[in-house]
């Protein structure tokens, strides 16, 4: 079966239309250089963000049951250290406008349906 070009692009935008947005701090206590960054549901985000992560503040909410993952190592896989939240406005942790300390250099995020 042959899909169309409009069909597939419908598909591929319907799967990544919602995620989490945070400002990533390079120091604790969101302090030093931000930058901004939306991690699309389901999908690990580890290029064009700082060179390290300290610290966060959300600034909107994923989808329907997504958890926000925090991770040590340059890639989505727990490997090492690594630190998950809901990430659809069901934590008591993970809330707009905190600011949350992660205290290890985070260099990976990823967002996963639980």
């Amino acid at each position: 079966m042959k899909l169309s070009a409009p069909f597939t692009a419908l598909a591929l935008l319907t799967s990544s239309a919602f995620g989490f947005e945070v400002i990533t701090f390079k120091d604790d206590n969101c302090g030093g250089e931000s930058k901004t960054i939306n991690v699309y549901d389901n999908t690990c985000r580890n290029s064009n963000i700082l060179s390290r992560t300290r610290s966060f503040q959300v600034q909107s909410y994923g989808g329907k049951s997504q958890r926000a993952a925090f991770y040590t190592d340059t890639s989505c896989y727990p490997t090492n250290w690594w630190i998950d939240f809901w990430a659809d406005g069901g934590s008591d942790q993970f809330l707009k406008g905190r600011c949350i300390n992660i205290g290890h250099d985070i260099h990976a995020f990823g967002s996963r349906a639980a």
